[in-house]
């Protein structure tokens, strides 16, 4: 056992041992100085609410001993028990001097440690500012009442009549005015705390606020109980415990001190549960899962639907999620934290998640089998992710390809086309001013130079057709086919095409594999038709192609059924080759549209 739990464990003891000596000397007959002493359920009540306290603060510290949470609570459940010792009719007078100090501590304590939750951090300025009025107001008016506080001279005296150690002059007056101050202050501590908890609640994320809510709401009735106290005694100045509206908002306060301790009992225990299930998903993980399930299972362990785990890539500043897609790097924010984790010293991964829901022990606290999980899917990350650039790199080839060929297309069609178009009107304009009975030695070369013309320009029209279709630019999918079906040397048989556009490389993508397909059943000799189907379904675009020959494909013609296949493989789409038993081909495309 090390320094901190000897010390821990000593504190638990004391801890024990201060309360039952706070309600033996509170226990007493006659005229009552505490309200522990008025009777048993008193004591009980009273001594549930200071243990509770303790054990709570000394398990928040043992769980999380870098946190400042822990040392606050136990401060605050020693400070509770202080009015017992403030009433010990034949205590020492330094005892009761002192307890008179510590007596008006223990609700600041409890104050700071609440909206401290649930790092330890005071996150907000309001919550700062509250923090900060309390402790200054707190140390004067006790520091004021020891040094000029005289018992005897104090009309309303109930608890420590006689005993002042600290007294240096009395000044009555000025010990009322404190007084008078403490109890408004009481209001209005109160009324901050609710309104900078409510403030707190509405900003919070759900998880957050599932986890402050019961802290936050035990809070307000401890503060809201003592602030009702406040106002008693600004109305009634002699504090009697044996009154019922005293002795009931004790009870209260009591009750309200113990559902604190028991929200941070069950906030710890929550904490707990989410540890123990993020080492749970060991087993989980050990099953092969699939891309993302780790960011998935430790979103359902932490209870945070909205953790997010980013992979860096390995020579370069980039980060991708569990598929391999490229994310932004994570920062944080108010109510987001971003968490690395390291594994051999090197940062494999990082968390973003709410703030409230894990905090920076998490690093420290995972085991090395979940730091093996996060590597090995770094690792498949890193592989989904070079997939992608590959894929993408497919596409980019596919679109500059596109890009040239429709350049070529244009530049045919507006450049050479349209010169061998004015050359075939001059050569018959040339034919029609020989007259009607022309020379055969010039009229001859003239028609058979007018005939090759035609023939180049049909050839140079095919070829720029080839190329990109302008039809398939201009008019989309339905209206490329149509044409086809009229130029093609066999007959095709059209049964369904879209009609509305689609994305450009997917409508190149399905005409090309069309295109190919009648290419394709051009080379059989018994092929006599192609059927042709294209249809939308569930984001992607199915196109099928069947002839009716009795021989194979054959890659080496048109286009190519390789470079057809690429081009939907560059899509993220499936491409098949079939030859049935009958004969002929079946081609069939599966390309994302979505």
């Amino acid at each position: 056992m090390n320094r901190s739990s000897w010390l821990k464990a000593a504190l638990a003891v004391a801890g024990v041992a201060y309360g039952l000596a706070a309600e033996s000397v509170a226990a007493h007959d006659g005229q009552l100085t505490t309200y522990a002493g008025g009777s048993g359920w008193a004591t009980a009540v009273e001594l549930a609410a200071g243990w509770g306290l303790i054990a709570a603060g000394l398990l928040t510290w043992r769980l999380r001993p870098a946190l400042p949470l822990g040392p606050l609570t136990v401060a605050a459940g020693f400070a509770w028990f202080a009015p017992n010792w403030v009433g010990w009719e034949d205590g020492p007078a330094l005892i009761r001097s002192v307890g008179m100090l510590a007596a008006g501590v223990w609700l600041v304590l409890l104050v700071h440690a609440l909206l401290a939750l649930p790092h330890g951090r005071l996150t907000s300025f309001p919550a700062r500012a509250l923090v900060a009025t309390a402790y200054i107001e707190t140390s004067i008016v006790n520091v004021g009442r020891a040094l000029l506080r005289e018992p005897y001279d104090v009309v309303n005296c109930w608890d420590n009549c006689t005993d002042n150690t600290f007294l240096i002059h009395s000044d009555p007056g000025l010990a009322r005015t404190l007084g008078w101050l403490d109890l408004r202050f009481a209001v209005a501590l109160a009324v901050a705390f609710a309104a900078v908890s409510a403030w707190r609640l509405a900003a919070a994320s759900g998880p957050a606020r599932r986890l402050l809510a019961p802290n936050l709401a035990a809070g307000a009735a401890v503060t809201g109980l003592h602030a009702a106290h406040a106002v008693v005694l600004l109305r009634t100045p002699l504090e009697n415990p044996r009154d019922p509206t005293f002795a009931g908002l004790f009870v209260g306060q009591c009750l309200a001190v113990s559902a604190v301790a028991l929200a941070l009992g069950w906030e710890l225990a929550r904490a707990r549960r989410a540890r123990r299930a993020v080492e749970h998903l060991v087993v989980e993980l050990a099953q092969a899962p699939g891309p993302g399930s780790l960011e998935a299972a430790l979103a359902r362990a932490a209870g945070d639907p909205s953790l997010r785990i980013v992979y860096r890539r390995r020579h370069v500043e980039r980060y991708v999620d569990g598929r391999g897609r490229a994310v932004s790097t994570p920062s944080p924010s108010a109510a987001r934290a971003t968490t690395p984790i390291v594994r051999d010293g090197r940062p494999v991964a990082l968390l973003e998640h709410d703030q409230a829901v894990l905090d920076e022990a998490f690093q420290d606290e995972i085991g090395p089998a979940i730091r093996l999980a996060i590597e090995n899917e770094r690792l498949q990350a890193e592989a989904l992710a070079q997939l992608i650039e590959l894929r993408e790199s497919r596409a980019r080839i596919v679109q500059a390809g596109d890009a040239v060929r429709r350049r070529l297309e244009r530049d045919l069609h507006d450049g050479a086309q349209q010169r061998l178009v004015a050359l075939n009107f001059a050569l018959r304009l040339a034919l029609a001013k020989l007259g009607p009975e022309p020379d055969a030695r010039v009229a001859v070369p003239l028609a058979d130079g007018e005939r090759a013309l035609a023939e180049a320009l049909a050839a140079v029209r095919a070829v720029a057709n080839g190329l990109f279709p302008a039809t398939l630019a201009s008019s989309g999918l339905a209206y490329a086919v149509e044409e086809l079906a009229e130029l093609a040397p066999i007959r095709i048989a059209v049964e369904a095409v879209p009609d509305r556009r689609l994305p450009a490389p997917v409508e190149a993508a399905a005409y090309g594999v069309i295109r190919e397909a009648v290419e394709n059943a051009a080379l059989h000799a018994d092929a006599s038709a192609v059927s042709i189907s294209a249809a939308c379904r569930a984001n992607s675009v199915v196109v099928e192609a069947a002839d009716d020959g009795a021989g194979g494909a054959d890659p080496a013609r048109g286009v190519g059924l390789l470079e057809v296949a690429d081009r939907v493989g560059a899509l993220g789409g499936r491409f098949t080759i079939l030859s049935p038993a009958g004969g002929g081909t079946r081609i069939q495309a599966e390309i994302p549209c979505g």
